[in-house]
């Protein structure tokens, strides 16, 4: 009985599931891509709706009041829809963990497949007479789930790692360290101590090269999901599943 508490105790002291250089250098950079591709997706085809960015819903509900436009209530479900995927991928992590099974391929295969979700209820209901038609809230909730947990997914899986669809903070954090960096680079961030300055402009250099890849991920996404849902509209979005799927299966053998 005593061995079994400490088995018990061993694996609940476990650091949370690591990976090797590969992984963490290229899926989060990828969700990010994710995130442009889905938020263009739900734009372009769900009456301007952003799936992935909710405070952009909150201002298209606030000028909606006003304006009495037709959406407003899939707009006014962004937040609550985003928080209950953030809240079961969260959930499904726990719980995997605390049976000892490393989450980070089911997480990803959880978001691919509410990804998957948001593809065939867009598919099986268009075209959409009207953002707020059962059909497309239908899909812009499977999208807001969605979003909701690959956010989370970044937060708890990837520990460090920079969120995945707030470019406005990202944006924000790279003029912050490249101003840093050349205040510092010519001896005018920390005045008589060379060596501050030194460590900052390394530590600015070191944020940007995991800032940037997200920034142009994310862009990118966006350019290729306005390219693709005019050639073949919501069937677009396999790629988004396809990528996350990817993801996921190559995990396991990520594991160090």
């Amino acid at each position: 009985m005593l061995a079994s508490k400490e088995t018990h105790l061993t694996s609940q002291s476990r650091p949370p599931e690591d990976y090797d250089a590969a992984f963490r250098s290229v899926v989060p950079p990828a969700l990010s891509f994710v995130s442009g591709y889905v938020d263009t997706i739900g734009f372009l085809g769900l009456f301007g709706l952003l799936t992935s960015q909710v405070t952009g819903a909150f201002i298209a509900a606030g000028a909606a009041f006003v304006q009495r436009e037709q959406g407003l209530v899939p707009k006014l479900l962004a937040m609550p829809m985003f928080m209950v995927g953030a809240c079961l991928l969260t959930l499904l992590v726990a719980l995997l963990r605390r049976r000892d099974v490393d989450a980070m391929p089911y997480a990803l295969a959880f978001v691919a497949l509410l990804i998957a979700l948001f593809l065939g209820l867009s598919i099986a209901g268009k075209p959409f007479a009207s953002p707020d038609a059962p059909a497309a809230l239908g899909a812009a909730i499977a999208a807001f789930v969605a979003m909701g947990a690959q956010s989370a997914l970044v937060r708890v899986l990837f520990k460090g790692s920079l969120p995945a669809n707030f470019m406005t903070g990202n944006v924000t954090q790279v003029a912050v360290e490249t101003t840093d960096m050349v205040l510092a680079s010519v001896g005018l961030l920390h005045l008589d101590d060379p060596a501050a300055d030194s460590a900052r402009v390394s530590a600015a250099r070191t944020q940007l090269r995991i800032l940037l890849p997200m920034i142009c991920s994310f862009i990118a996404g966006a350019v290729v999901a306005a390219h693709a849902f005019l050639a073949i509209g919501f069937w677009s979005l396999l790629l988004a599943t396809g990528l996350v799927m990817l993801a996921a299966i190559w995990a396991p053998s990520c594991r160090v």
